[in-house]
């Protein structure tokens, strides 16, 4: 199951690619996560473990791990291990669309046996969202 979204927000490039390379910023402007650990690098991509309380209503909490991978300038990739019966790929594309202006294009793809990866899927998304408004409000 795939999904696109294209955000435009407030910011310096290099500074909201730091966000999104840095899991512990990006850590701090996720709604769900409560935690990251930095472990050791993989083949020179960051690898984190992340703590996330998925749903306010349920008293569960998730952990799994991200690799962050930056291919090229404007382009960072996790790809997400460790959730049972699930793998998640975000990629995220940068570019500025004016000095004080970057636009972002999200894809996100779930892969698994999990009957409700739509609900998951919108969650993400919702969290995006979020975490889009955040930085923007920061960087702006």
């Amino acid at each position: 199951m795939k999904r696109s979204k294209s955000y435009k927000i407030n910011g310096n490039l290099e500074e909201i690619i730091d966000v999104f390379t840095n899991l512990n910023r990006f850590g701090d402007a996720h709604p769900l996560i409560y935690k990251v650990e930095q472990l050791d690098a993989i083949e020179g991509d960051d690898l984190y473990k992340v703590f996330e309380k998925p749903f306010s209503w349920i008293p569960i909490n998730i952990n799994y791990k991200a690799r962050v991978i930056r291919s090229n300038k404007t382009t960072v990739e996790y790809r997400v291990t460790g959730i049972p019966f699930l793998k998640v790929h975000f990629l995220y594309n940068y570019s500025e669309d004016s000095s004080d202006h970057i636009v972002i294009n999200l894809h996100i793809e779930l892969n698994g046996y999990l009957p409700n990866k739509g609900l998951i899927l919108n969650k993400m998304i919702k969290a995006q969202d979020l975490i889009m408004h955040s930085i923007s409000n920061q960087e702006g």
